[in-house]
């Protein structure tokens, strides 16, 4: 039995709670949606002038509607709901249930329907996953490169003691350089780590870049290379070099050496371009 002074019906007026009725719970629940509707609990089934809840309170089930002709359903669902007669109220849950899933048909046309509403929610949590989930990868990212600077600056000591100087740093990717960047998750839009050689007799200076991407659950790790000041119409080449998969918690020595080989590779290139053009200006 569903009783309380939420609702107090006739037929339980029994104070020894003989009665046992399905339908007096089902009027309860009549009373449930009223409540909700209304913000008003029904407390009795008449009042001392014969008013039924719905009739004491038309005004609100009336604001409550979408229109005259909902207002006119909700009166006599509840007319029939909160009828004195036990007799004439909803004899069966299933006849209950009919009558209200008729107003979320009638209702609104641009309520989504569960699944869809499921669809909305489900991607919003994944949103809100993958935002923590780039976090740690990012965290992941920057330790990358403290073993790769100090292997590739033992590579490139010669250079750094002869007539050259190497740094490493990060810079602003012009826009024709972060636009050859494949699509995807970019852990630094337009930053990318730089390692540099500059030499005093050279018109500029040989740089390398390295990033990363995130796709899924493993780092993509892009090189590119250019001269400083990037030459008119130069086209600049991401090529990847390495991915750290999910399952590998650091980077191996294995993937430094490859990256770091790269690099160097790379910056011989563009180190021979500032030669190439020295040797034409004169």
């Amino acid at each position: 039995m569903f009783w309380n002074e939420f609702i107090i019906l006739p037929e339980c007026q029994d104070l020894e709670g003989g009665h046992r009725d399905l339908r007096s719970d089902i009027t309860a629940l009549v009373g449930v949606f009223f409540s909700c509707l209304t913000g008003r609990p029904p407390i009795v089934l008449r009042n001392a002038t014969d008013q039924a809840p719905h009739q004491r309170h038309e005004k609100l089930v009336a604001a409550a509607a979408s229109d005259v002709q909902e207002t006119e359903r909700l009166m006599w669902f509840f007319q029939r709901g909160f009828a004195f007669r036990i007799s004439e109220r909803f004899q069966s849950m299933s006849e209950f249930i009919s009558e209200l899933m008729r107003f979320a048909d009638s209702s609104n046309e641009n309520i989504l329907d569960p699944i869809e509403q499921f669809k909305i929610l489900n991607h919003n949590i994944e949103a809100t996953d993958r935002k923590v989930q780039l976090v740690a990868l990012k965290r992941k990212f920057d330790e990358i490169f403290q073993p790769i600077w100090q292997a590739f600056h033992t590579k490139l000591s010669p250079i750094n003691k002869n007539e050259g100087s190497i740094g490493s740093g990060q810079v602003q990717l012009p826009l024709n350089v972060a636009s050859q960047l494949p699509q995807g998750e970019i852990f630094d839009a337009r930053v990318a780590r730089s390692y540099t050689i500059s030499r005093n007799h050279f018109d500029g200076s040989a740089m390398v870049l390295l990033t990363g991407i995130a796709v899924e659950m493993d780092i993509h790790l892009y090189v590119c290379s250019y001269t400083w000041p990037i030459p008119p119409g130069k086209n600049i080449e991401w090529v990847k070099v390495a991915v750290l998969e999910d399952s590998q918690p650091r980077i191996t020595e294995r993937t430094v050496s490859v990256v770091v080989e790269m690099l160097a590779n790379k910056l011989a290139h563009e180190i021979r371009n500032l030669i190439l053009k020295r040797e034409q200006k004169k």
